[in-house]
């Protein structure tokens, strides 16, 4: 018996070396499932990414997420760009990370790992020098809510739901979209929305100045042509221009301080696997 422990404890030390000489690139790869899919209109300049998890409310698995990163470095380098259209296949955007990946993340430091990761991908799609923006449908909730917060623009379906539940999660937000949703909707809003985990409908985002357009989609595909006709209408000038003008409104902010970005970690990786978490985690009501 104590040999077979023996055995099963060094196995665990090796594997626990092995991740952590790991990238963070190469480590959340390990954990496979879905996709994220980019396609590139040349002639418009608007390109569409598609966060591709159907199955599971299209959320996002470490694979996933370091296809998001390439996907970014990607739209950081299309000079003729004016604009990106974030949505999710099958009627909803995002429903945060992939359960399975959450559980085998279940401690402070590897969940730091996709912390740190998410975050800076999100800043840098926050900081893209294209218009971005985000199709809430279905329902977005926690990481999902967060990713749509690093785009410029929220355009909600009429019955769509929006919700950060990471405290019904126990724990807090981890990907950078605390610090963005109060410059969004206000210290008191953020306060409310990060403590309850209550989930708003279309009209009350739109008042709160979460939601920056509601439609009236048929369907998931309707909705992206539908939020690519409302964009063009913003983006008919050069593509140097709108790139211009991007970085002018990003100039004013500093919601890519590296500083604040490190503080909000540190508060994730506080109650990330802890006893609050682990029993939500437990109860899979994330894919429920």
């Amino acid at each position: 018996m104590l040999p077979a422990l023996l055995r099963s404890f060094g196995h665990g030390i090796r594997q626990l070396r092995k991740c952590s000489t790991l990238s963070n690139r190469d480590f959340l790869a390990q954990f496979k499932g879905g996709s994220v899919d980019l396609n590139k209109d040349v002639d418009s300049g608007i390109a569409t990414v598609t966060i591709n998890n159907p199955d599971r409310h299209n959320a996002m698995t470490g694979e996933m997420m370091v296809q998001l990163e390439d996907v970014v470095t990607d739209l950081e380098c299309w000079a003729k760009g004016k604009a990106v259209v974030l949505h999710g296949a099958g009627g909803s955007l995002c429903s945060g990370g992939d359960l399975k990946t959450v559980l085998a993340i279940m401690d402070p430091v590897k969940g730091g790992r996709m912390s740190a990761h998410m975050q800076k991908t999100l800043n840098r799609l926050y900081c893209l020098p294209l218009l971005s923006v985000a199709i809430v449908q279905g329902h977005t909730l926690g990481g999902g809510a967060e990713l749509s917060t690093a785009c410029d623009f929220r355009v909600m379906d009429r019955n769509a739901k929006i919700g950060f539940v990471a405290s019904r999660m126990g724990v807090t937000p981890g990907w950078g979209g605390g610090m963005r949703l109060v410059q969004l909707v206000g210290r008191n809003g953020a306060m409310d929305l990060l403590v309850s985990g209550r989930v708003l409908g279309a009209e009350e985002s739109l008042k709160l100045n979460l939601a920056c357009e509601v439609m009236d989609f048929k369907d998931a595909e309707s909705g992206v042509e539908d939020t690519v006709a409302w964009l063009k209408e913003r983006v008919r000038g050069d593509p140097a221009v709108v790139q211009a003008a991007k970085k002018v409104v990003l100039n004013g902010m500093y919601m890519h301080n590296e500083v604040l970005l490190q503080g909000e970690r540190d508060i994730f990786t506080s109650v990330w696997g802890g006893p609050a978490h682990q029993a939500a985690a437990s109860s899979k009501i994330k894919h429920k």
